[in-house]
């Protein structure tokens, strides 16, 4: 009687947590709980419930039905017990076990209600109430209930935790704000529950090797990110860290690291080494798409986390894999918004941004493009960075094959540096699959010089080439003619310092802050806007001409070389992320082509090789300004007007010049410091550009500055510890070494720019970067007119005849000299050499920009004996 009542409570409590495990496909804290009650029970009730089956047979006797649940009962048993035995061991039982064991339940209940359906027709019903099914569904409802206290109390422990009191929300209520990263039960997470990656490890060791060399896994660790957040943080402030943090840090992040109770702005946060870890992604159950972007991921974190070497826990998911894999695998890990979540960013205007709608990042260039459609040529995200590769795991498809884990992307350089060759080698393969390079030689339209044609195609990337921090990373072309050791030519070198040639072909990004001063060290809570953004879209071929001068001297034949190369942040950053310790950035090499050229037919151009080190040596600039070294400089032309005569060369010493020229918003910094007003012109065509005070035109805080007398430059130049540049310094910062026709090269078509030709001054500097000069200077022409500091004179011709300057007219002083063209003008009267003058008692659409000397005496240069005199003074030494 005892045996039978035991029997029968254990049974019901085994329904219960059967139909419990049966009908729930995730694992949660009542779920394990249940599983580890249906185990247990179920080895309890065997001895006796095969007692009471035994005595109950003696004395009833046997039936076709009772023979039926016997089976059915023998095969619950062994088949829950190989479950069990092969999961304790940690192995998975075979396919058909849990099936069987299903199966064979259900049809000993079946068989167990219609036998004993048939017995309480034959016997009293209460007497089966009181001995049975009271006691039984009582134990039931006990264990039901204990067990939903017990789960509710491993629910509610340490995974996620209560925010002190101290803790700062400067962004707003959501604790991780500006990132948008959130949880579903609202707290601060546990990092021991996100960081037992290697618990993961124990049953997916392969999927584990693939994550541990992956960008996922050092996504905090690598020193630039690690670097940048903190200097972020330091400029920023602490909480402001969480912006950056929802992508690259998220487990210190939603651990509560980043508040200044725990850390120091001048210190920042530690990265977490395991970065994103495996449950970052996979606890990861929602991801909010308004905005998308920023982290915009929830985490459901786990109420019970295993641990590396837990044995129980993995004993539990190996009971029951199926519910184990529906957890870790929700339906949103399948969508390219899952990966838009961190590969997409904007900067929140609580950063100063602009907002989603400043959007600009892989996740909307992939939707922006064809593969983003629905069709046979649709490629999600996983397609490409997470291709099916075989592997021996328990996740594995029918063929055998898991997502890889790598994320290929184009950060080869760190695989290369942290030792992983085959995660090296993949992201190689990748980067060259998505391309297509070519070069070839072509006729040239110049005379004596060797045509190139490089191109290049993004055939196979699913967003923009290239993407991602394309302010801080590099790509570019470098082609190069060398013989017997002599370069003679070199276009996109690395200098003794590892910095990039400024004339290189580049593919890149690059911000300016609300000064129009460019933003180059990722401090992205200043960005105001975008002025250069060179890239290939999905399908877009670009092509790159080299016309290549072949000197007199040349060889017959020379290698020519030209590569596609690659570094994910330039010199200038890894400089000051290193203290400008010396190291430099791993360059990746995606293409090379080696070819050897006949020189014969092209020689005698008269031009010598071109090579930087035929200039001074460089130094690092001011914000906002160019390095223009010393060396000799082509002035004037014998095509334009009479004042651009003769041509000449001379030598000028190393110096900075503005890459821009000065805009409204800093001229009006200038004007509020000095208690003046701003500039005033009282003819109708100067009212667009006519200060109120000492505010300037709604909404042209970023157009250059005019209606500015050349003494009003001058001081403003001197208030900011610049000068007004000479007049053959601008030159030759719009010319470069070789004395090209525009500052863009030799044809007026090279620097088209159809977004400012209806404009009488262009509504904001830098929207022609295609024009900018050899050194990297922009707005030179297509801008508007620029005060240097020279009296506007003819050129000296002595050199022609002892009375040559007695011949021309003087175009009378105190005229100063002009430079630069307005836009909307075309043609001859535009190139780098044009010149006019101006008298300094009216004002007219008259701009400028500042210059200063090269700070050492090395990047000055010493001018040499046999050099022609720039033929000017500074404007100091004037009398």
């Amino acid at each position: 009687m005892l045996l039978t009542s035991l029997a029968t409570v254990l049974g019901f409590v085994l329904i219960g947590t059967g139909i419990h495990l049966f009908f729930v496909d995730t694992t949660s804290a009542a779920l394990r709980l249940s599983q580890m009650i249906h185990v247990v029970c179920g080895f309890l009730l065997v001895i006796p419930g095969v007692m009471s089956l035994w005595r109950h047979w003696k004395i009833r006797g046997g039936s076709l039905v009772g023979h039926l649940s016997a089976i059915a009962l023998l095969l619950t048993i062994v088949s829950g017990s190989i479950v069990v035995f092969a999961a304790s061991a940690g192995y998975l039982g075979p396919d058909w076990v849990m099936p069987l064991h299903a199966g064979a339940s259900v049809v000993f209940l079946a068989a167990v209600v219609w036998h004993t359906a048939v017995a309480l027709k034959k016997r009293p019903k209460a007497r089966w109430t009181s001995r049975y099914a009271l006691p039984s569904a009582a134990a039931l409802l006990a264990a039901t209930g204990a067990t939903g206290a017990a789960s509710m109390l491993l629910a509610s422990q340490p995974s996620v935790g209560p925010v002190t009191a101290n803790y700062s929300k400067p962004f707003g209520e959501n604790l991780f704000l500006p990132s948008n990263t959130a949880v579903v039960r609202d707290g601060l997470v546990d990092s021991a529950a996100l960081t037992n990656s290697l618990a993961c490890r124990d049953c997916h060791a392969e999927i584990y090797e693939q994550w541990s060399q992956s960008m996922h896994r050092h996504s905090a660790t690598d020193p630039h990110v690690d670097t940048g957040i903190r200097w972020f943080q330091r400029d920023n402030g602490v909480e402001a860290g969480r912006f950056c943090a929802g992508c690259h840090n998220p487990i210190g992040l939603l651990a509560g690291q980043y508040d200044p109770s725990v850390t120091h702005e001048e210190i920042g946060t530690p990265p977490e080494e395991q970065g994103i870890s495996c449950l970052v992604c996979h606890a990861t159950v929602h991801v909010n798409d308004e905005p998308l972007g920023n982290g915009s991921f929830k985490l459901a974190v786990p109420d019970l986390a295993v641990k590396q070497g837990d044995w129980l826990s993995q004993t539990a998911i190996l009971l029951d894999p199926k519910a184990h894999g529906a957890e870790m695998l929700t339906p949103v890990q399948r969508t390219p918004q899952f990966c838009g979540s961190c590969h997409q960013q904007y900067t929140p205007k609580s950063l100063g941004g602009k907002g989603p709608s400043a959007a600009h990042s892989q996740y909307v260039e992939w939707s922006e493009s064809t593969y983003a459609e629905d069709g046979a040529n649709r490629q999600t995200c996983n397609d490409c960075h997470m291709p099916l590769v075989p592997a021996n795991d328990p996740s594995a498809d029918e063929q055998g094959r898991v997502r890889s884990h790598r994320f290929l992307g184009a950060n080869h350089s760190h695989a290369v540096a942290s030792g992983y060759e085959k995660q090296a080698e993949l992201q190689l393969q990748m980067l060259r699959s998505g391309l297509e390079f070519s070069v070839a030689l072509v006729p040239s339209e110049k005379a004596g010089h060797l045509g190139v044609d490089v191109s290049l195609a993004n055939v196979g990337v699913g967003h923009r080439f290239p993407s991602g921090t394309t302010d801080l990373s590099e790509t570019w072309l470098e082609v190069s003619l060398v013989s017997a050791g002599t370069t003679w030519f070199l276009s996109g070198g690395l200098d003794e310092r590892h910095y990039l040639d400024p004339e290189a072909k580049q593919w890149r990004t690059v911000f300016v802050d609300a000064s129009n001063v460019p933003v180059d060290l990722h401090n992205l809570a200043i960005v105001d806007r975008t002025v250069i953004d060179d890239y290939l879209a999905p399908s877009e071929r670009e092509t790159t001409r080299y016309d290549i001068p072949v000197a007199a001297s040349a060889p017959d034949t020379a290698e020519l070389k030209v590569r596609l190369r690659m570094r994910k942040t330039n010199q200038r950053w890894n400089d000051w992320l290193t203290n400008f310790d010396g190291s430099t950035v791993n360059v990746t090499d995606i293409f090379e082509s080696v070819r050897t050229v006949s020189l014969a037919e092209l020689r005698g151009a008269g031009v010598t090789p071109k090579s930087r080190v035929a200039e001074g040596p460089s130094e690092p600039s001011p914000e906002g300004m160019r390095f223009v070294p010393s060396g000799s400089a082509i002035i004037g032309s014998e095509e334009g007007d009479a004042d651009e005569s003769p041509v000449r060369t001379v030598f000028v010493q190393g110096f900075h010049i503005d890459r821009y020229p000065v805009t409204n918003s800093q001229y009006q910094r200038f004007i509020r410091a000095t208690k003046r007003s701003g500039p005033v012109h009282r003819l109708e065509w100067a009212e667009p550009y006519n200060w109120d005070g000492q505010n300037f035109p709604a909404g042209t805080g970023d157009r250059a500055a005019v209606l500015i007398t050349h003494e009003e430059a001058t001081q403003y130049c001197n208030w900011v510890g610049k000068r007004l540049p000479l007049e053959v310094e601008w030159e030759k910062a719009a010319r470069g070494p070789l004395g090209q026709r525009y500052p863009w090269g030799e044809s007026w078509d090279e620097g088209r720019c159809d977004a400012v030709n209806t404009q009488d001054i262009p509504r904001r500097v830098g929207m022609c970067p295609t024009r900018k000069s050899p050194y990297g200077v922009e707005d030179l022409v297509g801008s508007t007119w620029e005060w240097v500091q020279d009296y506007y004179r003819a050129y000296d011709r002595t050199h022609l005849h002892p009375n040559a300057n007695e011949w021309i007219t003087s175009f009378g002083d105190p005229s100063y000299a002009l430079r630069g063209v307005p836009a909307g003008h075309a043609g001859p009267g535009t190139t780098g050499s044009s010149r006019a003058g101006h008298a300094d008692n009216m004002r007219a659409k008259i701009g400028f920009r500042c210059a200063i000397d090269a700070r050492t005496p090395e990047a000055r240069g010493t001018v040499p004996e046999t050099a022609e005199a720039p033929g000017t003074t500074r404007q100091e030494k004037r009398g």
